[in-house]
C-alpha cells in the first residue's frame, strides 16, 4: 500500500505540472471570452480569437525591437516568463476587472499594467494603447527600485505609442503649442513636480500632452541629455531635484523657454 502511494506521487505531480497551466488559460479564457493566443513573451486573451492574435503579433514585435534597440544603452531586458495581456470590449468590462484586480473601477482609465501582476489590462486592441502600456511594463521591469517621476514614465510611454524608436505626433504639439499661446499650459514646475493622481485627474489631458511634449524635446533636441537624465531615473529610489537641469546643463527658465520653441517649431 505504502509502495503504491510513493509510487503515485511522481506521477501526481507530473499530472499537475501538466493540467495546472492549462487550467489557468482555460479560466482566463473564460474571464474574457476567448482563449489565449501565445507568443515567446505573452499570452493574449481577448473577446475574439483573431484580435488575441493581432495584438500578440504587436506585443511580440514591438518586445523584440524595443528590447533590441535599447537592450545595451538603457538596460531594457525582455522578461523570462510570458507576461498576460487581458483585451476588454469596452470600458464596463475593463471596470469590473479593475474593481477585483485593482479595487477601483478605473474611471478615466483606458488601460493599466501590473509589473507585479505581470499583466496589461486594456479596453480594445489599439496597438498605440498597448505599446504605451508595454513601455510601462518593460521600464518597471527592467528597472527594479526605480521610483520613476510621473511625467518621465507618462512621456516616455507616449513617445514610444508609435514604436521602439518613438515619435510626436503632430496633433499633440498643436494641441500643447494652442495651450501655451493661450496661456492655458502648465508651468515647467507643476509638470516636473506631478503626481501620479494628476495623470488620472480633471486635468490629466494636459499632464499627458505636456509630459508627451517634454519627453519629445529631450529625445529630439537633447539625446545625449536625455540619455543621461534617465540614467538618473533608472537608479533605485526617486529622481534627486535637479536631475533635468543637470542632464541639460541649462537652468529651469532656459529648459522652458527652449521647451516651449521646440513645441511651436513642432506645431507649425
Amino acid at each position: 500500500m505504502k509502495i503504491g502511494i510513493v509510487a503515485a506521487i511522481p506521477l501526481a505531480m507530473l499530472a499537475m505540472h501538466y493540467l495546472l497551466p492549462r487550467l489557468s488559460r482555460w479560466m482566463s479564457g473564460a474571464y474574457t471570452g476567448s482563449e489565449a493566443f501565445e507568443t515567446a513573451h505573452f499570452e493574449i486573451y481577448a473577446p475574439a480569437a483573431d484580435v488575441a492574435k493581432s495584438a500578440g503579433e504587436v506585443a511580440e514585435g514591438f518586445a523584440t525591437e524595443f528590447a533590441g534597440r535599447w537592450g545595451d544603452a538603457r538596460g531594457i531586458r525582455l522578461p523570462e516568463d510570458r507576461l498576460l495581456v487581458y483585451i476588454f470590449a469596452d470600458h464596463a468590462a475593463l471596470a469590473k476587472h479593475g474593481l477585483l484586480k485593482q479595487g477601483q473601477a478605473l474611471e478615466r482609465n483606458a488601460g493599466y499594467f501590473s509589473a507585479g501582476e505581470r499583466l496589461i489590462a486594456l479596453v480594445g486592441a489599439d496597438p498605440e494603447g498597448l505599446r504605451h502600456e508595454l513601455t510601462h511594463m518593460f521600464v518597471a521591469l527592467s528597472w527594479p527600485g526605480a521610483e520613476l517621476s510621473p511625467w518621465l514614465n507618462e512621456g516616455m510611454a507616449q513617445w514610444h505609442e508609435t514604436g521602439a524608436a518613438g515619435s510626436f505626433p503632430a496633433s499633440v504639439a498643436r494641441d500643447v503649442a494652442a495651450a501655451m499661446a493661450g496661456g492655458s499650459a502648465l508651468p515647467l514646475a507643476e509638470l516636473l513636480d506631478a503626481e501620479p493622481s494628476d495623470f488620472t485627474g480633471e486635468k490629466n489631458r494636459r499632464f499627458y500632452f505636456e509630459a508627451a511634449a517634454l519627453y519629445a524635446w529631450l529625445a529630439e533636441r537633447k539625446p545625449a541629455a536625455l540619455e543621461k537624465y534617465l540614467a538618473e531615473e533608472r537608479a533605485p529610489g526617486p529622481v534627486r531635484p535637479g536631475a533635468l537641469e543637470r542632464a541639460t546643463q541649462l537652468d529651469a527658465g532656459a529648459i522652458e523657454f527652449e521647451w516651449r520653441e521646440f513645441v511651436a517649431d513642432k506645431a507649425r
